[in-house]
């Protein structure tokens, strides 16, 4: 099954978009999943890393930015 999940973030009442958590859940109960940051976080001023280290606040490479639709297994992964 594969799930898509909206990361927001609420500054006051103000509540904008981080990114998107696509992610993949087999039959057998292992997971997988990729995530990347909206553009128009990215180029704020004040955008920051949701974690330094294993999601760096850079823009999506160039080889799946065209075609973020496809499942998570054919995705960069991210093991949980």
């Amino acid at each position: 099954m594969i799930h898509r999940v909206k990361v927001w973030e609420r500054t006051g009442e103000e509540h904008r978009t981080v990114g998107e958590m696509v992610c993949e859940i087999a039959d057998n109960g292992c997971g997988k999943g990729a995530f990347r940051y909206d553009r128009e976080f990215l180029e704020r001023g004040d955008a920051f890393a949701l974690d330094p280290v294993s999601l760096p606040l850079k823009p999506p490479s160039p080889k799946y930015s065209k075609d973020w639709r496809r499942t998570p297994s054919q995705a960069p992964t991210t093991a949980f």
